[in-house]
């Protein structure tokens, strides 16, 4: 199965945001965010690091990775975001 395209945003022709995770599993009684997106949801590191390389491809020189609770990474796929990070830590230019 092909993993869904990572949402990207180019900016300011510097920074680009990089979508990693949306969705939330909590229900804290002053936010409706769980309700509107959904439980948390993860994409898969490689497709992450695709979209990273694609985003310096572009010329982007800062990537934010953004996420509703993005905290959460770790515990849908099972690799915290900054181990996976590591691993991969350059990344590769077309």
């Amino acid at each position: 199965m092909t993993p869904p395209p990572v949402p990207a945003a180019f900016v300011h022709q510097v920074k680009s945001f990089v979508a990693v995770q949306t969705g939330c599993d909590h229900r804290c009684t002053f936010c409706s965010i769980w309700q509107a997106r959904g439980p948390s949801v993860s994409l898969p590191f490689e497709a992450i690091a695709d979209a990273v390389a694609r985003e310096i491809d572009r010329g982007a020189k800062e990537i934010v990775l953004t996420g509703v609770d993005i905290t959460d990474y770790a515990v849908t796929l099972g690799c915290a975001l900054a181990t996976c990070a590591r691993a991969y830590s350059r990344p590769r230019r077309a």
